[in-house]
């Protein structure tokens, strides 16, 4: 016989429109019945399954750019009364904030009245020799023995002095100095000098 409409059979069984088995009689087709919708149930298990849903994929371009940036501010060097007899110094800082892992250089020039390399204070036509220093590499020391700061002899004799940016503000002391034994006139005396950072 053909299967019931509707029913998906397992293992080739088949049942008649009454639920009725070849060869069975009627006083067993209350259990066959219940055999038949067992049956039908677990044929439509056997036959059926899930299709997996497809899928596709592309990859996600993500970037950034960091610029490197970098701010300098410089104190000022003041010194106290001055003596012929004595050596004066004073201490002034300058100030770096760049981005992080930059080779820094920072270049103090000769001043508005250097002569040949040597930086001078100016009241008039009266002039005063100093000398500024650099600190150690940690920036809060002086350096030992003492290091001219300048621009490479472009026009201050002294050196660069170096360093790496750590993405916060770093201080570096600059050592400032007015040796003996100068012929010192009265008057109020001014410098200007140029500092410059690459990084």
């Amino acid at each position: 016989m053909k299967p019931r409409s509707g029913l998906l059979p397992c293992g080739g069984r088949s049942f008649s429109s009454t639920g009725i088995a070849p060869g069975h009689t009627a006083r067993n087709s209350q259990r066959l019945r219940l055999l038949a919708a067992t049956a039908a149930i677990g044929g439509s298990i056997c036959v059926s399954g899930s299709i997996p849903a497809a899928t596709t994929n592309s990859a996600l371009a993500v970037s950034a750019n960091v610029v490197a940036t970098c701010t300098l501010t410089a104190a000022p060097v003041a010194f106290a009364s001055l003596s012929p007899s004595a050596t004066t110094s004073s201490i002034s800082t300058v100030t770096v904030n760049c981005t992080q892992g930059n080779a820094l250089t920072i270049e103090l020039d000769g001043g508005t009245n250097a002569v040949s390399g040597q930086r001078r204070l100016a009241s008039g036509g009266n002039y005063i020799n100093y000398h500024l220093y650099q600190p150690t590499a940690a920036g809060n020391a002086p350096s030992s023995p003492a290091v001219a700061w300048g621009n490479g002899g472009v026009s201050a004799t002294g050196s660069a002095f170096t360093s790496t940016c750590n993405g916060n503000a770093q201080l570096f002391n600059v050592y400032a100095q007015v040796p003996a034994g100068q012929t010192l006139f009265a008057g109020t005396y001014t410098d200007a000098v140029m500092v410059t950072v690459t990084y």
